[in-house]
């Protein structure tokens, strides 16, 4: 299953990301383990970044003051590269989250990923998709504020039909970088027939999440209106899962296409 216990570092470009969103993200990396560096980078002399001096006490950040004083030069990026090389080096984490919507960062991601560092991504979905494909997981900030602010009132799987949550999609103007629905569960379906060695149909969730995250960093239940993975699988009607033996090996659940629906699988 997901590795919750990572010791992270979140390293924030202030002048690519809105400072609305902090709660957010603090929240969601929480899943994934504890935080122990959480540092900012930006000119916080600007009223520009008035916002983010409000709260970063609050959150214990540690601020990196960088004067934009050189032109055409992005002197925050800098700076965020070079610390983020320290604390590769240092070794005292496992997993880097680069809270920024610049495709700039994307050759510093590579480089974190060929030392074995889990790399999570966060910005807005407007994000470049190569840039969002090149991540471990990507957090859409803005699609969960909305979620979270109730500016969504639909729950997008209300009647819990895949129909239902593609049309939420489409409906969002923002939407151009969230798969559909149906593009997730067919993925899904695809990976239980690769791993239906036994031919009954049964495969580890746990390899069939990470299969799907491999596809989609960016996927995440809370964008088709369920708290977890297995949640939006019953909602779906579409799959059964049943509990293994905690005296196996892998104590995953098992997941599988139901019989009444393999017939129409694609």
């Amino acid at each position: 299953m997901e590795n919750t216990n990572y010791n992270i570092a979140v390293v924030i470009d202030s002048d690519n990301i809105s400072s609305k969103y902090l709660e957010i993200l603090i929240s969601e990396l929480k899943g994934y383990g504890k935080i122990s560096y959480k540092r900012i980078y930006g000119d916080f002399t600007t009223s520009e970044k008035q916002s983010w001096k409000n709260i970063i006490n609050e959150y214990g950040l540690i601020p990196v003051q960088q004067f934009s004083c050189i032109s055409g030069k992005n002197t925050t990026d800098f700076a965020l590269v070079i610390d983020v090389m320290d604390i590769l080096y240092s070794k005292n984490v496992d997993c880097i989250c680069i809270v920024s919507s610049d495709s700039d960062f994307n050759r510093l991601v590579t480089r974190l990923k060929e030392n074995n560092i889990f790399v999570i991504g966060a910005g807005e979905a407007k994000s470049n998709k190569s840039f969002i494909k090149n991540y471990d997981r990507f957090i859409m900030l803005d699609k969960l504020f909305d979620l979270d602010s109730k500016v969504k009132k639909e729950e997008i799987l209300e009647d819990s039909t895949e129909e239902k949550a593609d049309k939420n999609a489409k409906d969002n103007k923002k939407e151009e970088n969230i798969p559909q629905l149906k593009s997730i569960l067919k993925t899904v379906d695809k990976i239980l027939k690769e791993e239906d060695d036994d031919e009954d149909g049964w495969a580890y969730l746990a390899t069939v999440i990470q299969k799907l995250y491999k596809e989609y960093p960016e996927f995440t239940p809370k964008l088709y209106g369920s708290s977890n993975i297995r949640e939006m699988f019953k909602k779906s009607g579409r799959y059964e899962l049943k509990e293994t033996s905690k005296k196996q090996a892998n104590d995953s659940p098992m997941i599988r296409i139901k019989e009444k629906n393999k017939k129409i699988q694609k």
